[in-house]
């Protein structure tokens, strides 16, 4: 098992991801969103949360081999005021999730943010995070995934950096990843376009495929007054906190209406159970709008999971050798118990 924190897990676009995957063990995360946690807690398996990651001990963050963070992305976002680093409340989390790293050492980190971050500060916001990744004793790797390429219909880029420790000898690349730049995947069909219900305001909300994509056919000049027609893809889901933000998109009869959280849910490829849970514990449509603006597309993370495992190609120690030496089958069971020791370093073995 793959021992990891996942950190700003909001609603678990990581957890979902991991858990499809298999071989993954959450062994803490941070999250202060009270209904995002009454969410988790109840829909995941519960492990230790530790809160508020500027007041938390580096020493009190279980051993692990992955680190995960999406952290805060509104000073960095073009729909923001961009302040960066000097947003005292969010834009320095990422020191302490450097902080973390540090003292625990992950072999991976995987860090994901808006697409903004690129571009902050003429760069300079980009390079910092690098570069301190970088003398932390890691190999960065970073690229822009678009949700709407890994299967739902939902326009929605991101930035994603994978950090491999240097201890981990890492070859191979990992981006690019994901769909060719020769297709376009806008109208791709009944295999993404089934999740939506342009009618389902009349209460047709089924899981027949068929339905249609959003595209936006106004030309507002704010972007709470755009309007979205079934034929396209869906926007970016934005987090929902005030300002009417949510997308509109208009039915047949001209009739204009709002994604549903379900709906939302579905763009960010969770299944339908976890909306079902949400509504079970009462949580509101307008948190369940902002967990869904928060998250982290799980279809994205899991395609970018399975690449770092790909190429990382982990020491395999085969489980049943045969030898004829006693005093040599018992030095190879003593090393598969430290490979399979979760507090074992296991990366120094020879391949």
């Amino acid at each position: 098992m793959i021992r990891y924190v996942s950190a700003f897990r909001g609603m678990g676009g990581v957890e979902k991801a991991l858990e499809q995957i298999g071989g993954f063990q959450s062994v803490g995360e941070f999250e202060i969103d009270r209904h995002a946690n009454k969410f988790s807690e109840n829909y995941y398996e519960r492990t230790m949360n530790h809160g508020n990651i500027t007041t938390t001990n580096a020493s009190e963050v279980a051993d692990h081999s992955w680190l995960i963070g999406g952290f805060c992305c509104q000073p960095f976002s073009v729909a923001g005021i961009r302040q960066g680093f000097k947003d005292k409340t969010r834009g320095t989390v990422f020191f302490d999730l450097a902080r973390i790293i540090e003292a625990k050492q992950p072999e991976v980190v995987v860090l994901e943010n808006v697409r903004g971050l690129v571009s902050h500060a003429q760069g300079q916001t980009l390079s910092i995070i690098l570069n301190t990744l970088g003398e932390l004793g890691y190999r960065c790797e970073w690229g822009l995934l678009n949700s709407k390429d890994y299967g739902v219909p939902h326009h929605r880029v991101r930035w994603y950096c994978v950090a491999r420790h240097l201890r981990t000898k890492p070859s191979g690349t990992i981006f690019p990843l994901g769909a060719s730049d020769k297709e376009d995947t806008r109208r791709a069909g009944e295999h993404l376009s089934y999740c939506l219900d342009a009618n389902y305001w009349k209460g047709t909300n089924t899981t027949l495929k068929g339905r249609r994509q959003l595209i936006q056919i106004n030309k507002p000049t704010h972007s709470n007054n755009r309007v979205y027609d079934p034929d396209g893809l869906s926007p970016t889901l934005n987090t929902m906190q005030g300002g009417n933000r949510q997308p509109f998109i208009t039915t047949d009869d001209a009739r204009v209406r709002r994604l549903t959280p379900l709906e939302c849910f579905r763009l960010q490829g969770f299944p339908d159970d976890a909306y079902h849970k949400a509504v079970e514990l009462g949580i509101s449509n307008t948190q369940m709008y902002k967990m869904c603006g928060n998250a982290i597309t799980v279809p994205v993370f899991k395609a970018l999971a399975e690449r770092i495992l790909e190429v990382t190609n982990p020491p395999r120690i085969r489980q049943e050798p045969f030898y004829e030496e006693d005093r040599c089958r018992e030095h190879d069971k003593r090393q598969f118990e430290m490979f399979n020791d979760p507090d074992w370093n296991y990366t120094g073995f020879e391949r």
